[in-house]
């Protein structure tokens, strides 16, 4: 689960097989500049602000999460 003490604005990459990251974040109405979608083998990797995963409240069940930058 991603922590909501973890100071807002880092970017974090959320690496999962499937589209779980963008139909949550299409259903729950995330403007799409909120995410940037790149291609990697056949993982889809979701850039989304960590506030935004925060007021999602998504547990982030993905295959890994990974801390872009701070």
């Amino acid at each position: 689960m991603i922590s909501k003490q973890v100071r807002k604005g880092i970017k974090i990459a959320c690496i999962n097989a499937d589209t779980t990251v963008s139909a949550a974040c299409k259903q729950s109405g995330v403007p799409k500049a909120s995410i940037y979608r790149f291609m990697a083998g056949t993982n889809d990797i979701y850039m989304v602000k960590l506030d935004t995963l925060c007021r999602l409240g998504l547990n982030c069940t993905l295959t890994d999460v990974l801390e872009m930058g701070k």
